[in-house]
């Protein structure tokens, strides 16, 4: 499976959303190590 998520928020000093969003990838890698994840910014 492929994911695509919008990765501005991880260009701002660590917030409470930069760390969710991590954690988030962590856990989704953990369930399924073939996953795809790209994170895009503006």
């Amino acid at each position: 499976m492929n994911l695509v998520f919008e990765a501005s928020v991880l260009e701002l000093p660590f917030t409470g959303i930069a760390k969710t969003s991590l954690m988030l990838y962590q856990q989704c890698l953990a369930l399924d190590p073939a996953l795809t994840i790209t994170g895009v910014q503006r």
